[in-house]
């Protein structure tokens, strides 16, 4: 079972990958600054000192703004 779920993850990940890598450059951006503002709007982020944001790379939503934030 524990095997299944692995490559089950595996193929999670990697369909996953696939779909953002087909992305458009507008459609990834308009993705990211959705994600960002919706992870804005959270009431916990309102009220948190710090917050520990990774830097984006590659195909990945760009994290940028949050960090300048």
């Amino acid at each position: 079972m524990a095997e299944a779920a692995r490559d089950a993850k595996r193929r999670l990940r990697r369909d996953l990958r696939e779909r953002v890598a087909a992305l458009d450059a507008d459609t990834a951006s308009r993705a990211a600054a959705e994600a960002q503002a919706r992870l804005a709007a959270l009431p916990a982020l309102e009220d948190a000192a710090s917050l520990l944001v990774c830097r984006s790379f590659g195909g990945e939503i760009d994290t940028h703004a949050l960090i300048e934030r």
